[in-house]
């Protein structure tokens, strides 16, 4: 039983692995070595992990930013609607 449990699992990861692959290569942005991650050495992994984060918080800024511009002219045309009803 637990050797099809993890027959099963790994079937499943190797399922998104190739599906994760598939999309990398179709995004002309993206980074094509990301394909061999799973080459990569415990301190390439974490170079890497390192610069995602340094994006990510990069990215939280303008990410807030743009949700609160959408919140903002979500409330203003609720307020319209709302003078016009």
């Amino acid at each position: 039983m637990v050797f099809l449990i993890q027959n099963t699992q790994n079937r499943d990861a190797q399922a998104i692995q190739l599906k994760l692959d598939e999309l990398l290569r179709a995004l002309s942005e993206a980074r094509t070595s990301m394909v061999n991650l799973e080459q990569f050495s415990d301190e390439e992994l974490a170079q890497l992990e390192q610069e995602f984060q340094q994006l990510g918080a990069k990215y939280n800024t303008l990410v807030a930013d743009d949700l609160q511009t959408i919140t903002q002219t979500r409330q203003a045309r609720q307020t319209k609607l709302e003078h016009k009803g």
